[in-house]
């Protein structure tokens, strides 16, 4: 079940291996996202999805599980971006 992620805010929760967690925001044709996943002693993927269900970004540093996985884009229409 996804989760709504509002503009501007913030979620702190803890997340296990092989666990994930799902939010929903939905953005305006050109409007702009920057989304940053802290990880604190643990490797996480996000991903994101489009409102048609395909995947549009993903991001991984495998390196260093102490950096922020951050990604950025500028959405095409009105939608849902989903993050995984």
């Amino acid at each position: 079940m996804f989760r709504a992620l509002a503009p501007g805010s913030s979620i702190e929760r803890e997340l296990s291996g092989g666990e994930a967690h799902l939010y929903r925001l939905t953005l305006i044709s050109g409007q702009y996202l920057r989304l940053s996943v802290v990880q604190k002693g643990i490797n996480v993927i996000v991903r994101l999805s489009g409102p048609d269900g395909n995947q549009i970004a993903e991001v991984n540093n495998q390196n260093n599980v102490q950096l922020q996985e951050e990604v950025s884009l500028v959405a095409d229409a009105l939608g849902n971006i989903a993050s995984k």
